[in-house]
């Protein structure tokens, strides 16, 4: 026997009762949650940071100091940055934006993020911090960075190192739904109404 899916099984009688309708309805809502919240990995993670010169060739801005914000998305399932764009604020020389993520490393025992200016390398930050597993992104929602944080031009003759700053999540991403997600809503749907379909047909005939 061809075996028939639960869908069109349910839509090849027309007397599916309101209640079978509504079994439907939260069986593809269920499934597309589901694949929804297996997906839903990618966070967004704010940078805060406030650093000071390393020698007098570098100076802060009276008004406001030297101040690293910005935001990074990762994927911490995977451990992928996805993007990243941090700039910085009152620091001269002018350095960043730092947008040219690379992947995470080990550096003085903890997790190491460098981020460079792109598409033209002039400057980088290198964003250090505790993980659940060293050298890696998995598993990570945020947390203090550590003073070992720091900002370097290309020649590495003007540094700045970190004071005190933070790495926060803030807004998980609502993921894409898959094409099979769709799919399966949109047969879910097209039964719903090839059943009210068939009914109001019968009625009609009944009445005649």
């Amino acid at each position: 026997m061809r075996y028939v899916g639960p869908f069109f099984a349910a839509t090849a009688s027309s007397r599916f009762s309101k209640g079978a309708r509504a079994q439907l309805l939260c069986a593809v809502a269920t499934f597309a949650m589901g694949s929804v919240a297996a997906h839903a990995d990618v966070i967004r993670l704010q940078v805060l940071g406030s650093v000071s010169p390393d020698s007098a060739s570098e100076s802060c801005a009276s008004s406001t100091g030297c101040i690293l914000t910005g935001n990074i998305r990762i994927n911490n399932l995977t451990g992928a940055v996805i993007s990243a764009d941090v700039i910085a604020i009152g620091f001269s020389p002018s350095v960043g934006p730092f947008t040219d993520p690379s992947a995470p490393h080990i550096s003085a025992g903890l997790t190491d993020l460098e981020i460079a200016t792109a598409p033209v390398f002039t400057s980088e930050v290198a964003l250090v911090f505790s993980t659940p597993r060293l050298g890696s992104l998995v598993g990570y929602t945020g947390g203090p960075l550590s003073t070992v944080t720091g900002v370097v031009d290309k020649t590495g003759d003007h540094m700045w190192n970190l004071t005190v700053g933070f790495l926060t999540e803030t807004t998980a991403f609502a993921p894409i739904p898959e094409p099979s997600t769709w799919a399966m809503m949109l047969i879910g749907l097209g039964g719903l109404g090839l059943v009210g379909y068939r009914q109001t047909r019968k009625g009609q005939a009944a009445s005649a």
